[in-house]
């Protein structure tokens, strides 16, 4: 049971900076028990905990407020109750129903004031998981104000009030959410912080922007009203300008403006700025290799895949192509 517990506990955002032995020490806190199907258990405002399904699935059911129908959820494997209400130390009436055999762990106050006493990097995490809380019901209480405002009533009245009871009822249990929020805090805000992110974003939306643009037109013949052509004295057939001199154009200012102490603050907009131009330059990179005028060569689709790939491995594998290299130099240095 302590192996599934811990592997459980790794979706859980306030545990997402300990490694995989803190997670161990931390998993000890627990107590964990079996739940028999049909058994029931209760939910105590005055003394809340932490619930995490280990295996089986559980029933809750909240106590239900004066003139609304109980609420009641469903948990799964994964699925979690309770971190925000045993942080901010006030939870809610309710009962846990068994729908089939279930492991179920669960964490107590004390517990958590020995976690964060052990593991202080908690802290900042957890406070961040209060604050999405108490921005969601802030959210929450606003649009209920809303709909007061508005005047609803009758069948309509009803369905405002029922989606945000759906709502608030799935909010922050499931693995799924978390899921998404991990992978959001990982692939997004921790690599945003590394201009190489910025380079792929930029990079990879010139790239699709400029396929669809220039499919677009070639598909229902608009060269003329869409292309920039320039009629040169003396030649019958203009120029075009192809979208890679612009491209050239913001590489170059980008490079040049990372020079510039005024504008290396800019740390975000000029690998942007970089990525958009090297994306408008490899779409035509085959016009530039052999001077076809073919659009659709499979050297341009070669060349922006590689690049591609190559920025991927730099923002997401970094530490590992790092790590490798140093190793190897290490290696075959005398």
């Amino acid at each position: 049971m302590s192996a599934a517990l811990e592997r459980v506990l790794r979706d859980l955002p306030f545990l997402a900076p300990l490694r995989p032995d803190e997670l161990v020490r931390v998993a000890a806190r627990f107590r964990c028990e079996s739940v028999p199907a049909g058994q029931s258990l209760l939910l105590d405002d005055e003394s809340p905990e932490l619930l995490m399904v280990l295996r089986g699935q559980l029933s809750v059911t909240t106590s239900a407020l004066a003139g609304q129908p109980a609420e009641t959820i469903t948990l799964w494997r994964g699925d979690s109750l309770g971190d925000v209400a045993l942080a901010s130390g006030q939870g809610s009436r309710g009962t846990l129903t068994a729908l089939k055999a279930t492991e179920l762990a669960r964490l107590d106050a004390a517990g958590l004031r020995e976690v964060m006493a052990e593991f202080p990097i908690v802290a900042l995490p957890l406070v961040e998981t209060v604050a999405q809380e108490l921005r969601f019901k802030d959210a929450l209480i606003r649009e209920l104000g809303e709909i007061e405002a508005l005047g609803l009533s009758g069948r309509e009245l009803e369905g405002a009030l029922s989606v945000r009871r759906q709502a608030l009822r799935q909010h922050g249990t499931h693995i799924l959410r978390r899921a998404i929020d991990a992978v959001y805090r990982e692939v997004v805000v921790a690599r945003g912080r590394e201009p190489a992110f910025w380079m792929l974003l930029g990079f990879t939306a010139s790239l699709v922007a400029a396929r669809a643009v220039v499919g677009g037109i070639l598909h229902y013949h608009l060269e003329k009203q869409m292309f920039a052509l320039v009629h040169a004295p003396g030649q019958a057939n203009p120029m075009h300008l192809h979208h890679f001199n612009y491209g050239l154009l913001l590489v170059a200012a980008a490079g040049l403006g990372s020079f510039l102490p005024s504008t290396r603050q800019w740390s975000r907009l000029l690998p942007a700025l970089f990525g958009i131009g090297a994306g408008l330059i490899l779409d035509e990179w085959a016009l530039i290799w052999n001077l076809n005028p073919n659009y659709y060569q499979g050297l341009s689709y070669m060349a922006a895949a590689i690049v591609f790939a190559v920025l991927m491995q730099v923002v997401l594998f970094q530490r590992f192509w790092t790590s490798w290299a140093r190793r190897l130099i290490a290696r075959f240095s005398p």
